[in-house]
């Protein structure tokens, strides 16, 4: 995997390139393969305000495989999925 990323006011971009992730679910037999790209967003209220964490936003173009899905064995294509969130709000689309 590769990763770097850049700062602008209020806010951390960060880029993962070639991810190949492989896991175990914790305290489950089933393991997970995660390939692709991913960009993340982390904005930050403005330190006049009183600073601190603000909000997120992940872009993720790529594939999860598991082993106890057999249907996500090469099957599932890659694919655009985008999450954001604040403290108390989470949402997701594909």
């Amino acid at each position: 995997m590769q990763a770097n990323g850049f700062a602008r006011p209020n806010q951390q971009i960060i880029h993962l390139n070639n991810i190949d992730l492989r896991g175990r679910l914790a305290e489950q037999d089933e393991t997970v393969h995660l390939t692709g790209n991913s960009t993340v967003a982390l904005l930050f209220h403005d330190e006049r305000a009183g600073g601190g964490f603000k909000s997120f936003a992940v872009n993720y173009d790529g594939a999860l495989n598991s082993s106890l899905l057999e249907a996500s064995q090469g099957s599932l294509k890659p694919q655009t999925v985008r999450y954001t969130g604040a403290d108390q709000d989470f949402r997701f689309a594909s």
